[in-house]
């Protein structure tokens, strides 16, 4: 178990030619990175730095009094605190009319803006349903005078085609 503040962390490293972008698997409320275990070594050996994470609440993670109360806003930010030692990223959601919201990433990419190994790897590995709806590269996220994630300019940002 490795961590990440409060949050714990099973952690396979890439074996062999490494991938360009490390994987963070995350599971659903009734479980934890345990059940993920044969995706994170499969990955692993597939050249991926792969990481699962257990959200709050679960197997000695960030501690909560009821998790059955535990919005999924704060699963959101476990995910994120994750994202930011990978690499800076946004998660936000967007109205959708399917599902009432649908999740929207926002992820800095230095090297290829375009390069579309991020976006199929999170659709291959995390499954349709558990994906971002998309995955929008920037070179920087917008910032406020005290430095934090302008999340409406994001939101703005995301309704454009």
């Amino acid at each position: 178990m490795e961590r990440i503040g409060d949050l714990l962390l099973e952690h396979a490293p890439a074996v062999g030619p490494v991938k360009p972008y490390p994987l963070l698997l995350v599971h659903g409320m009734n479980g934890g990175a345990w059940y993920l275990r044969p995706w994170l070594y499969a990955a692993a050996q597939s050249g991926w730095d792969s990481w699962a994470v257990n959200l709050r609440g679960h197997h000695g993670s960030r501690p909560v009094t009821d998790l059955g109360r535990v919005p999924v806003s704060e699963y959101v930010e476990d995910v994120e605190d994750c994202l930011r030692q990978f690499g800076e990223a946004v998660v936000i959601g967007q109205p959708d009319p399917e599902w009432g919201e649908a999740v929207t990433a926002f992820v800095v990419v230095v090297d290829d803006p375009t390069d579309p190994a991020l976006s199929e790897h999170v659709r291959r590995r995390l499954g349709a349903f558990k994906a971002p709806r998309r995955i929008i590269r920037v070179t920087e996220l917008p910032r406020n005078a005290a430095g934090k994630v302008e999340r409406e300019e994001l939101r703005v940002r995301a309704r454009q085609p």
